[in-house]
């Protein structure tokens, strides 16, 4: 693994963090030396071992490494011929005994964990070993027990010891006058009593020193001289037998060296092991699916030393888009994203558990590269831009396929045009040798060059533009803004400064970047295209609404000019609905085949290439086709779709297609409160080209002037409006009329009453298993029911529920906002002022008079005009 990105990424804290989880040294050791290991097989190995630990840990059993001690260096010093020590001999035994008992768990756990047990067939036995030291040491010393000739010398130093306390005594009574204490004490090893100085004289022997004031002398008497003489040879002769002893000991400890050793590092091997699953709880941590097609997809992944607070994403990468572009505000978590997957790759290769969530899976790579940081030297007299080419460099003679590249900021640190050109041509030249890439920029040709590029995917770091903040949440599909202004606004530049740096990008001092919300949204549309095949001559073009990322979509198209309004996306009313016959595509199967349904009879057909060059991303569920002989002959797509957007990764999945009309469903209950609701439901209609009607719901609560108050601004922007009480049957049968030859999508917020107006509209008939009704069972849900022979009624669920609540909403008042700025005067309510901008761009058709209206009473029911 190439070190200077380990170094990068930090990978010595995951070391040191592991290492704290080891219950002694051996492990610990091994923890700190941790490595990605050299092979998928034995990564899977490793992790499986991992898993293994984790169970048992998570079982609330206890590991039991009490005891077990880092001998190592006495073992070695024994196999040298060295003699040890007494203690040191003790931590051998304690050793040994400590190995034993976790020999003894490690075979109660054999079947749940076989591969942490395969270890324990290096433990060797060494109860000898260990009965003989315990025999002959206690308390720390060499026991009486340990040889008889020690035993008898001890015998003999006692006796003596005894005589010469015996004759000390009776000097002691002899010289009292003469003595500064009645006491026997030693010093230098021999028996001394402490004698006045001005007295020494009286008393004859040898002086073995005097006190700290000179007022004692400590002198050994001449009658218990010989017999101290004396006990210093059996001394002697007692330090030989231990020495002795000693050396026995060691030279036991010395034959099964090898065997004790093989013993430590298995034990080793199970601390480190424990230690992985010790980690993997405190992380709250799941073991990768590993693969080797190409597949990187870490759901709710997390940095490891960030702890369990933090926000997690999906990082997606496949084998057909191998490079993710990610964009986003500064401060926004673009390089803590790449150190994520950087580190979780290393980690997990180590076979450790990461913090994603369960099904995760991960593709095998042998090398991981990072360029991170600014790279300057003064040393080396290295700028940033020099120390991020010197860094990258030497990365392209060793990337392949196993290759995993993170690049951030790439294109920084010199003019953005040059650093715009060199990021794409290394993209490309990594692209061309097939490694995996994950980078972070600012450049927006370099953020075009991924969204136009086969084999690359954009994502951008989310930003409220409520609190001017990130959400550190990744959303693929979105070319993200740097909100730079947003930030230093935040961070105290002075509103002068931010007010005129907006001017000069903006235009205003109130402008928004035109690619967030809104347009980015347009830069992102997907491709649309009429009927198309061998000899079509009745094609006519119409928009297909779905983002680009979503799952079936066609490659984008050109992004329209920022902060334009175009005329609104609406369906052909000669379009046929699904109950009309018109043969729909189910599924795709792939790029080259479909299942469709036709007379009641599920068939798979395949695509012809003429088609299929014209559809790159493939036919998708919704796709209209006409067939010939049991083939496609021609094939449009879907005229619209409704999406569910998953809230963490912000992925599509289509609930309903080819809808012509949706019903927004609202309660007269608190018609104020719902403006909002309402407000959202409309522009979320506009924007997929669906034709919204308002249906206000339990109208018998509230005066018939009070509904229709509060439904006359919507009637008159040209919206279809109708209120009903479906409990008394009043309105119903109007609405029904009004919905009759369409496919329309019922929404509605909770508490609108929409389950008893679906109820009302349709006699809660049951759904027949016809093949139009199985059909649209699948296409659209969570459910469709007929309304007569060419309607049909679907339940769609609400925006909450398909996570498109915020960024619609946010839509509209950025692109509302763009001809707000050149009003009159703050609070303009727009069309009724004279010289209004609003007004000036409706009346030359800049602006839609309809989407006008939409805002308007947004602003309206949120209090802003």
């Amino acid at each position: 693994m190439h070190v200077p990105t380990m170094n990068a990424l930090q990978f010595d804290l995951i070391q040191q963090e592991l290492s704290t989880h080891s219950a002694c040294q051996l492990g610990k050791e091994l923890a700190l030396a941790m490595q990605p290991l050299p092979s998928l097989t034995l990564t899977r190995q490793v992790q499986q071992e991992t898993t293994e630990a984790r169970a048992i840990l998570a079982a609330g059993r206890s590991i039991p490494f009490g005891g077990i001690q880092d001998v190592r260096a006495h073992v070695e010093r024994a196999e040298n011929g060295a003699a040890l020590r007494p203690e040191h001999l003790m931590a051998v035994a304690d050793t040994i005994y400590g190995c034993r008992q976790l020999h003894r768990f490690l075979a109660e756990h054999r079947a749940t964990a076989p591969l942490i047990c395969r270890h324990a067939e290096a433990f060797g036995k060494f109860d000898a070993v260990e009965d003989e030291i315990r025999r002959c040491i206690e308390h720390g010393r060499v026991s009486s027990r340990a040889s008889s000739a020690l035993k008898q010398v001890r015998n003999e130093i006692s006796s003596l010891e005894g005589r010469i306390q015996d004759r000390l005594n009776g000097l002691l009574r002899q010289y009292r006058q003469h003595l500064q204490d009645a006491l026997v004490t030693t010093r230098n090893g021999r028996y001394v009593i402490p004698v006045k100085a001005s007295a020494k004289a009286h008393v004859p022997g040898a002086v073995h020193g005097a006190s700290a004031s000179g007022g004692t002398v400590f002198v050994e008497p001449e009658a218990v001289a010989h017999l101290c003489a004396e006990l210093e040879s059996w001394r002697a002769m007692e330090a030989a037998e231990i020495e002795q002893v000693l050396q026995m000991l060691s030279g036991h400890v010395a034959a099964h060296a090898h065997g004790l050793q093989h013993t430590l590092a298995a034990v080793a091997q199970l601390d480190f092991i424990f230690a992985r699953g010790r980690l993997s709880l405190a992380w709250e941590a799941t073991p990768v699916v590993w693969n080797e097609s190409g597949l990187v997809d870490l759901k709710g992944a997390r940095h490891p030393l960030l702890g369990k607070k933090a926000i997690g994403n999906r990082i997606r990468m496949t084998a057909e888009s191998r490079v993710l572009i990610v964009t986003g505000p500064n401060t926004g978590g673009k390089t803590l994203l790449l150190k994520t997957l950087g580190l979780l790759v290393i980690v997990a290769r180590c076979g450790l558990h990461i913090p994603v969530e369960e099904g995760s899976t991960l593709y095998y790579f042998d090398t991981v590269f990072a360029d991170i940081g600014d790279h300057q030297s003064l040393e080396q007299s290295l700028s940033t831009f020099s120390g991020h080419i010197a860094n990258v460099a030497p990365m392209f003679e060793q990337s392949g396929a196993h290759t995993l590249v993170l690049l951030d900021e790439l294109g920084s640190g010199t003019d953005p045009h040059e650093g715009t050109g060199l990021g794409i041509a290394m993209l490309e030249a990594f692209l061309a040798r097939g490694a995996f890439v994950l980078i972070t920029t600012h450049l927006r040709d370099i953020k075009e060059f991924g969204r136009r590029t086969k084999g690359c995917a954009f994502a951008g770091m989310g930003f409220d533009g409520e609190t001017l903040r990130p959400t550190y949440r990744l959303i693929y599909g979105t070319l993200g803004e740097s909100h730079a202004l947003e930030i230093a606004a935040r961070n105290g530049l002075p509103p002068a400064i931010v007010g005129r740096a907006r001017a000069l990008v903006y235009g205003d001092a109130t402008g928004a970047p035109a690619a967030v919300g809104g347009s980015e949204r347009a830069e992102n549309a997907a491709a649309g295209g009429g009927w198309v095949g061998a000899g079509a001559s009745d094609a006519s073009a119409w928009d297909d609404a779905l983002p680009a990322g979503a799952p079936g979509t066609d490659p984008p198209r050109a992004a329209a000019p920022a902060g334009s309004c175009g005329p609104v996306p609406t369906v052909r009313a000669a379009s046929p609905s699904p109950a009309q016959g018109l043969t729909m595509v189910v599924t795709a199967i792939s790029a080259s085949r479909v299942r469709v349904w036709e007379k009641e009879k599920e068939r798979e057909l395949a695509v012809p290439d003429a088609i299929a060059k014209l559809f790159p991303g493939g036919l998708v569920a919704g796709d209209r086709v006409r067939l010939k002989d049991g083939r496609i002959l021609e094939a449009a797509r879907r005229e619209n779709v409704l999406v569910s957007r998953d809230a963490d990764t912000m992925a599509e999945t289509v609930v309903a297609a080819n809808l012509s009309r949706l019903v927004v469903v609202i309660s007269a209950r608190q018609p104020d409160f719902h403006g909002t609701v309402l407000a959202r439901h409309l522009l979320y209609a506009e924007r997929q080209g669906v034709t919204p009607v308002i249906c206000l719901t339990k109208a018998d609560l509230v005066p018939a002037e009070v509904a229709e108050a509060w439904l006359k601004p919507f009637r008159s922007a040209g919206y279809e409006t109708v209120a009903v009480s479906a409990t008394r049957n009043r309105g119903v049968q109007e609405l029904k009329a009004l919905l009759s030859g369409h496919v329309t999508g019922l929404m509605g917020t909770q508490g609108a009453g929409k389950t008893t107006l679906m109820a009302a509209l349709t006699g809660q008939k049951p759904q027949p298993e016809t093949g139009a009704a199985k059909l649209l069972k699948s296409l659209l849900q969570p459910q469709a029911m007929p309304l007569g022979a060419d309607s049909w009624l679907v339940d769609v669920p609400g925006l909450r529920e398909l996570g498109v609540w915020k960024p619609d909403l946010a839509d509209g008042f950025r692109e509302f906002g763009a001809f707000t700025g050149g009003c009159n005067r703050p609070g303009c309510l727009h069309l009724q002022e004279p010289g209004c901008a609003v007004r000036e761009a409706v009346e030359q058709g800049r602006l839609h008079r309809q989407r006008y209206e939409q805002y308007r009473q947004l602003l309206h029911h949120m209090r802003l005009a």
